[in-house]
Order: structure tokens, then sequence, then C-alpha cells
């Protein structure tokens, strides 16, 4: 029986192994950078302690885009509005590449125009500073969009 193609290990291409593979610098607290394809990856390799709460809402209070931003229990989170659905879907697309890249993902809820970001570390069980650097890159993100969106 022929095995599904979806199952098939991927073809390598020329200069490039078929499976991911590590790269760059390894040491404490560095991160390590995975190739896929054409995406490169950020992995944060050291596990991550949750902040205490005074931590988090003193962040959040320095934060450039921290009014925005509200702790939810264990989360942070943001509701960003659109003109319409495409740039709301042209925000999530960015959003995705980054987070794929840092292999760290919000929870993204759509709904029409309007997109909320949710992010928490599950492993750390609470809030640390990849939801906060993730939360700074969404934000730049919108920026862009706005500013592009406006001229």
């Amino acid at each position: 029986m022929r095995q599904p193609s979806c199952l098939a290990r991927p073809q390598a291409t020329r200069n490039e192994t078929a499976w991911p593979r590590w790269s760059g610098p390894l040491g404490v607290g560095a991160n390590r950078v995975q190739r896929v394809g054409v995406v490169t990856r950020e992995v944060y390799t050291d596990t991550m302690d949750a902040m205490d709460l005074a931590a988090v809402d003193a962040r959040l209070a320095s934060s450039p885009g921290g009014g925005d931003w509200s702790r939810i229990g264990d989360a942070l989170q943001r509701a960003y509005a659109f003109t319409d659905f495409v740039h709301a879907m042209r925000f999530v697309n960015l959003v995705a590449e980054h987070a794929e890249r840092v292999q760290h993902h919000p929870d993204i809820l759509i709904r029409y125009s309007k997109v909320t970001l949710t992010l928490s570390t599950h492993d750390a069980n609470g809030i640390t500073v990849k939801d906060f650097d993730c939360a700074d890159e969404a934000d730049r993100i919108h920026a862009r969009l706005a500013a592009a969106t406006a001229s």
C-alpha cells in the first residue's frame, strides 16, 4: 500500500536538508536558530519563570503600548481594530510569521475587523518576557500597517 503524500518525507533541495537542522550559537541562555525551508526561527532554549504580578503590572505601565495591553489572569490581552477584514487578516498573517520565527504563539480571535491577541507562556504557567516581546512586536506590526494604510 502506498504511503499518503502528507506523510512522505519532504525532498531536499540543493544546499539544504529535508528535515530541520539546528545551527547557530548554542550556549547558556542563548537562543537556537533553526532553519526550516525559507523560515528561520529563533527558539528560546532556556526555560523561563513566570513573572510575579507586580513585575507584570510594572512592565505594562512602562511599555510603549502598555496602556492598550491588559493582564487577564495569567495572560496579556489586547484588541486591535482595523478598517476591514482584509487588513485584519494581513495583521494576523504577519503576527503568525513572527510567532513561527520565535516559536511563541498567541491565541488569536478574529471577529471581522477586530483581532484580539492573548499571550501567555504555558510552560511557565504565566506571563514571561517572551509574552512582552511578542506583544511589543505585535504593536510594531500594527503601527506599520496603520502607517501604510494612512498613506
